[in-house]
């Protein structure tokens, strides 16, 4: 059972906002290529549990992208799996070619180095048992996993946890041998709930902000409205709607998507004037029936009107 489902990320969006709107001539345009290709594959690896983890029973308690605070660090798993007798910590991942294990690092056959998972899920095991302590739980036995979805993956292992890594379709039958182990000890039904409660109350979002961390100017950002069909961009406005002159499509709300793009870039404010200029529109009071047809919340009059998009998911 799915107690806590997986959360849509800030950094994501902001990243996927950046790499189509910057200037390939800004210095951490290569930066956010790179940092986006990261983590959309570590998206993947996550999305990948969804359909293994659709097997778990209504006992065995499905926490995603759970963030908790141990004390002295922060520590976040892909997955946790909660259980009268156990718990389980997955760490996705979505990495192709022959990956070699040892207790030093994970090596690619390309010869390219990483940190090695299985620490980084030991030690999130480690933390998750300070956790239970430091808000005085019993703690149950802690299993750890790695999973690898990507379909050109082969697994090498030289370490004494080989056990620990596995392509992630194998996770029903790892989990199913979980509960056929005897337990010396385990949770009552009320520490279960009190558990289950506290993991979603002492839960802390991740909430990265590359603004925050990347000096963008308005003079670093593509303007104007992508096609959602072809990509080209800017889409001409006509009789009320958007025209894309490539593929011909039309669309009435197209400006959507580049305001959500503006507000991931810029923030949650906008006026009349910047609106214009990011939607590349020629008169003020079409923009103005588009701004306020979206029934934003705002602040102030005339020229000076603000707009908050933060109602644009």
């Amino acid at each position: 059972m799915i107690i806590k489902e997986r959360e849509t990320s800030l950094s994501l969006n902001q990243l996927e906002a950046l790499e189509r709107r910057l200037v390939n001539t800004h210095p951490n345009y290569t930066l956010i290529k790179e940092r986006l290709g990261s983590e959309l594959a570590g998206r993947k690896g996550e999305l990948a549990l969804n359909y293994p983890l659709s097997f778990c029973t209504n006992e065995q308690l499905i926490f995603y992208d759970l963030r908790l605070w141990d004390g002295t660090h922060y520590f976040q798993n892909d997955a946790l799996i909660l259980t009268r007798e156990w718990i389980l910590l997955i760490e996705a991942k979505y990495m192709a070619g022959t990956l070699y294990y040892d207790d030093k690092q994970l090596i690619r056959d390309d010869h390219q180095g990483f940190d090695n998972p299985i620490h980084q899920v030991n030690r999130h095991k480690n933390q998750l048992q300070k956790w239970l302590h430091l808000h005085s739980f019993p703690s149950p036995s802690i299993y750890c996993l790695v999973t690898n979805s990507h379909p050109l993956c082969v697994i090498r292992s030289n370490t004494q946890e080989d056990d620990i890594v596995i392509r992630t379709y194998d996770l029903p039958v790892k989990i199913n041998k979980l509960d056929t182990l005897q337990f010396p000890t385990s949770l009552s039904t009320t520490e279960l709930q009190e558990i289950s409660t506290a993991l979603l109350k002492f839960h802390h979002p991740l909430s990265y902000n590359y603004l925050k961390t990347i000096d963008v100017q308005p003079s670093d950002v593509k303007t104007g409205i992508y096609c959602s069909s072809c990509s080209y961009a800017p889409l001409q406005r006509h009789h009320g709607t958007w025209y894309c002159p490539k593929c011909r499509r039309s669309d009435k709300q197209a400006h959507i998507e580049a305001l959500k793009d503006y507000r991931l870039i810029f923030g949650d404010e906008i006026t009349n004037e910047k609106a214009k200029k990011f939607l590349r529109l020629d008169s003020s009071s079409v923009t103005k029936r588009i701004l306020q047809a979206l029934s934003l919340e705002q602040q102030g009059k005339n020229k000076g009107r603000k707009y908050y998009l933060k109602t644009l998911i």
